[in-house]
């Protein structure tokens, strides 16, 4: 998402350190298992296969999700002239809060990330 590149939804700069380590972890941690369950004897190539499309189609849905929020902010620019505050992309985006609308907007990001990857 273009507009979102760069951007720091308002986070000091420790806390988007620590947000970012956490992420970090939070993959190891996925790989890690992710790397057990394809080595184990017991289960089944075709579950494996059937487990990594499931994936994708999760990581498609956060990403259309942020995609549709991005649209949003872009319609609210042209409209208005300016960026919209977070509370007012809230309430475009059908009132979600804004910790949601910050969690949506970096976990699409992370998805879209991972997918190119």
């Amino acid at each position: 998402m273009p507009g979102f590149l760069g951007r720091e939804n308002g986070k000091s700069s420790k806390e988007m350190k620590n947000s970012n380590y956490i992420a970090t972890r939070k993959r190891k941690r996925e790989a890690n298992v992710n790397a057990l369950y394809r080595n184990s004897a017991s289960v089944p190539d075709s579950l494996v296969a059937f487990t990594d499309e499931i994936h994708k189609v999760k990581l498609g849905k956060r990403i259309q999700k942020a995609a549709r929020l991005n649209e949003i902010r872009t319609s609210f620019l042209k409209r208005r002239g300016r960026e919209p505050s977070k509370a007012e992309w809230c309430e475009s985006a059908e009132n979600i809060t804004v910790k949601e609308l910050d969690r949506a907007v970096n976990v699409g990001l992370e998805a879209k990330n991972r997918r190119r990857g």
